[in-house]
């Protein structure tokens, strides 16, 4: 998710993958962020040694490059075989949505080509199973998005390994994007509604005031709510229900109706350098770090005779 390119990353699952296997990174919806932090991101996965395409696949944008980047990398040894893909990733992320916006664009590119071409003969239009909620695609399941050549994804069901527990704020983004239900969190759907209005107020970003037709902002998020379900004429015996409120308030940050916002901090060059200073001078030398000390030379040194 190019929202939380970093933190929807599944490390644990890349680091068991067999050695050899291409990896391409998708930072889905990069519409809901800035086209600079789009950007920022997409170059500092690819400064990993790992490519990396921004889409918005619920627009069919930037989808079609990764069928071109998968055959760059991968040729079919047998034609008849073709090429066969599979996309991994946590749950509502736009898996499903990616591949079904492949399928479309070959469809599309069939219709307006060449008269005759079986660019997605034999190719089915049924469409790989989305929702808004996470858990919607429950197997694996297989589809072909073209004939000439033949390729074929397998579609999976969101991997959520475990996270780590030291981390609270990870879980607690994965949940203000929808990738994690709330209801996993202690503090529930309300914590979550916290944690966003006070990442907005952080970031200065108060789009939400006038999408909601306040006064000023705020960081109490009990009156927020209460006053949104009030607006809403959501009541329970009597009373504003605030969960409709949460509900509310959590879909418009998502569907990005507060502003584009990216949750991750993306390092800009600079920090990327310096960082990458920081660490050569703190790893001492030998096998796993530099050559030597910084600043210095083995070839210089004054060992002794028996040593050197």
């Amino acid at each position: 998710d190019a929202r939380a390119p970093f933190t929807s990353a599944q490390h644990e699952l890349t680091h068991v993958m067999r050695p050899g296997t291409r990896r391409l990174v998708i930072l889905n919806k990069s519409d809901l962020v800035s086209p600079r932090i789009a950007k920022r991101s997409r170059q500092a996965i690819r400064d990993t040694g790992v490519p990396c395409l921004l889409t918005v696949a619920s627009q069919n944008r930037g989808v079609g490059h990764i069928r071109q980047a998968a055959l760059e990398a991968v040729r079919p040894k047998w034609k008849s075989i073709g090429m066969w893909m599979m996309v991994i990733g946590l749950p509502n992320v736009g898996k499903s949505t990616v591949i079904n916006s492949m399928k479309e664009l070959a469809f599309s590119a069939s219709k307006y080509g060449q008269p005759g071409n079986k660019l997605v003969h034999g190719v089915t239009r049924t469409p790989a199973t989305t929702g808004p909620t996470p858990g919607t695609t429950l197997h694996v399941m297989h589809h072909q998005i073209s004939n000439t050549p033949r390729i074929y994804i397998h579609d999976t069901p969101g991997v959520m390994l475990l996270k780590d527990k030291s981390d609270p704020e990870r879980n607690l983004k994965l949940c203000a994007l929808g990738i994690v239900p709330e209801y996993q969190l202690k503090g529930g759907a309300m914590l979550v509604c916290d944690y966003v209005l006070y990442r907005l107020n952080m970031a200065r970003q108060f789009q939400y005031v006038d999408a909601l037709g306040i006064k000023e902002p705020t960081n109490d998020v009990k009156t927020l709510t209460n006053y949104i379900a009030a607006e809403q004429g959501t009541y329970q015996a009597g009373l504003a229900r605030p969960g409709a409120g949460i509900d509310w308030f959590l879909k418009q940050f998502r569907e990005g109706n507060f502003g584009p916002f990216c949750l991750d901090h993306i390092p800009t060059p600079d920090e990327l350098e310096r960082l990458r200073g920081l660490r050569f001078m703190a790893e001492p030398p030998g096998p796993w770090g530099p050559a030597e000390y910084p600043g210095t030379s083995f070839a210089n040194k004054h060992l002794p005779e028996e040593m050197s």
